[in-house]
């Protein structure tokens, strides 16, 4: 069953920038973008939906929001939809806040409400940083399809019609562990991380599905994330970004990071940047990888 809204948010938003950032990351058959509309396929309780947002032709405070799932799980759909999008954010204090710093002041101003991209999947979103780790976004995006094309996840039959580009759903973890062999390409070890997540994923060890994950939530989540071998503060710390919506993950290793670093005149090496931009930190991420 099919349903539209038009979904509120604070404004301004940086809608451009959102669709740049979902576009560049979007897996093939699992998401689709065109003419500034952001489409994916969503694995709800009872059976499989998608979602389609209209970020070309926002209003002043709406988004134009179409989901097609069962009925008893539009509500959630459309909660997916504001999550991935960040519409639950006030950017006002955010951007004044981050504006007040002379380095980021240019970057606030070209990019008024950029926010900070959550996701509808906990466990795709781990799976998805985790073949992220040091390779770009292009190169992870293909491995990604690869995985769901050997999974072979399809849509359910008539779902796709309206909704181009839209053909399989993301592997889950235990049709992932059940693939034989190696999984992706590169290093034994980060097969070994795979699984090894994949598996802390199934038995529960990790836990992805909380919706308003408070502080304890946050620190208890990423410990638990960097005690699995293969996982380090990087991985755990975009997970916790837009998994848990953390506002305050700085990633310094990053090379987006370092460049956008660089962009604004500061030296990447200098250790009180991780302490500067308390407690926005997510959102000065998002503002240096725009820029860089």
């Amino acid at each position: 069953m099919r349903a539209t809204r038009l979904l509120p948010f604070v404004p301004p938003l940086a809608v451009a920038e959102l669709y740049d950032f979902l576009a560049r990351r979007a897996v093939p058959g699992v998401e689709a973008c065109h003419d500034g509309t952001y489409r994916r396929v969503l694995d709800l309780p009872r059976r499989l939906g998608w979602m389609a947002v209209d970020l070309g032709n926002p209003g002043p405070t709406t988004l134009r929001v179409e989901v097609d799932a069962d009925a008893a799980d539009h509500e959630l759909a459309f909660s997916l939809v504001r999550q991935l999008c960040g519409l639950d954010t006030d950017p006002r204090p955010i951007d004044a806040a981050l504006a007040a710093d002379s380095a980021l002041a240019p970057l606030i101003d070209a990019r008024p409400g950029l926010r900070s991209p959550g996701h509808v999947d906990g466990a795709e979103l781990a799976v998805r940083a985790l073949l992220g780790q040091q390779i770009t976004v292009t190169a992870a995006r293909t491995i990604a399809g690869r995985l769901v094309a050997a999974v072979d996840a399809g849509f359910e039959v008539g779902l796709n019609v309206s909704s181009p580009g839209l053909t399989h759903r993301f592997p889950r973890p235990t049709e992932l562990l059940a693939l034989p062999g190696r999984l992706i390409p590169g290093p034994e070890a980060r097969n070994v991380a795979l699984r090894t997540l994949c598996h802390a994923l199934v038995a529960g060890d990790v836990d992805l599905t909380i919706r308003r994950a408070t502080t304890a939530d946050v620190v208890a989540t990423c410990r638990a994330l960097v005690a699995l071998r293969g996982i380090g503060p990087w991985t755990a710390g975009y997970i916790s970004m837009r998994v848990l919506a953390d506002p305050d993950v700085y990633l310094p290793t990053d090379t987006g990071v370092r460049h956008g670093v660089r962009h604004v005149g500061l030296d990447p090496d200098d250790r009180s940047l991780i302490d500067r931009w308390r407690p926005w930190r997510s959102f000065v991420v998002h503002h240096l990888w725009a820029s860089s």
